[in-house]
C-alpha cells in the first residue's frame, strides 16, 4: 500500500507502510509484527502489543479447497508447535469442518476431518470461547441445495489460555458476503459468555473414570 497521508504510520515491513492509527485502533491492537516463516497456506509470526508489550505467536491460516493438499498445512502447523514456546494463536479459514456436525448439507470426508482433529491434538491447541454465528460459511443457495459449514476458527494453545482467559472471538453474521466476518475481544468477563460442555468419548475408557465422576459429585 502507499504510504498514507491522513494516518499516523506504526511500523515499515518489506518496503511496506502498515497503519496502526486507524479507526479501527481500539480493536486492533496487535499492530507490530515479526515473520517467521510464510507458506503457500499460512503465514507465521511473533506479535507485539505495542501498548502492553505482550508478545505471542500468530498464524494466519487460508487453507486449500483440496483436502489431500491441506496435508502440507496441517505439516506445517505440527512443526511450528515443536519449535515455539509461550502463547500460540492459529486462526482463519482452515477449509474444513472439525466433526460432523459443524456442516449442515454437502459433504465432508472422515479423512480430511481425521487429518484436521490429529494436527489439533499435535499441536495441543483447541477453540478459543466464541460468541455469534456458529456456522461461519454458506455457499448461499436456496432450499436444499444451501450448506452451512464451521470453516473459520480461532484455535489457541494453554499458554494463550492462562494469559488470556477474558479473550474471546465474535463470529457476526456473514451479510451479503459468504464467510463471517471475525473480531477477536481482547477485554470483558468471560464468564458473562455462553460456555458448550465438551465430553470425549475416550475418557470414559480410563480405568478411574467412574471413581473420578462419583468424587467429583459427591462435592459440595
Amino acid at each position: 500500500m502507499e504510504k498514507p497521508n491522513q494516518f499516523q504510520v506504526s511500523w515499515e515491513w518489506n518496503g511496506k507502510y502498515h497503519v496502526a492509527q486507524t479507526p479501527a485502533k481500539k480493536i486492533i491492537k496487535f499492530s507490530r509484527q515479526e515473520l517467521i516463516n510464510k507458506g503457500a497456506q499460512a503465514i507465521h509470526m511473533k506479535v507485539k502489543d505495542l501498548g502492553t508489550g505482550y508478545s505471542f505467536f500468530c498464524t494466519m491460516v487460508y487453507a486449500f479447497n483440496d483436502w489431500n493438499e491441506r496435508k502440507a498445512l496441517w505439516s506445517d502447523l505440527g512443526a511450528y508447535s515443536r519449535s515455539l514456546k509461550g502463547p500460540w494463536v492459529i486462526c482463519g479459514d482452515f477449509n474444513t469442518v472439525l466433526v460432523p456436525f459443524e456442516r449442515l448439507g454437502g459433504n465432508s470426508t472422515f479423512e480430511e476431518m481425521d487429518d484436521f482433529q490429529r494436527c489439533v491434538a499435535f499441536c495441543g491447541v483447541t477453540d478459543c470461547s466464541a460468541i455469534g454465528s456458529y456456522y461461519t460459511w454458506t455457499n448461499k443457495q436456496d432450499s436444499y441445495s444451501r450448506v452451512f459449514s464451521r470453516l473459520d476458527r480461532m484455535l489457541v494453545n494453554s499458554s494463550w489460555l492462562q494469559d488470556n482467559g477474558s479473550v474471546y472471538a465474535h463470529f457476526y453474521t456473514e451479510g451479503t458476503f459468504d464467510y463471517s466476518p471475525c473480531v477477536v475481544q481482547t477485554h470483558g468477563d468471560i464468564e458473562k459468555l455462553r460456555r458448550s460442555f465438551k465430553y470425549h468419548n475416550i475418557w470414559s475408557k480410563a480405568a478411574y473414570f467412574k471413581a473420578c465422576v462419583v468424587q467429583a459429585w459427591s462435592k459440595d
